[in-house]
């Protein structure tokens, strides 16, 4: 995926879920 570092910040905990913890840094 291509895509801002903010746009992956809210992507990543909607597709991984549990992983937005880490994200939410």
């Amino acid at each position: 995926l291509s895509v801002p570092s903010q746009s992956h910040v809210k992507l990543c905990p909607v597709v991984t879920g549990a992983g937005r913890r880490t994200s939410i840094k």
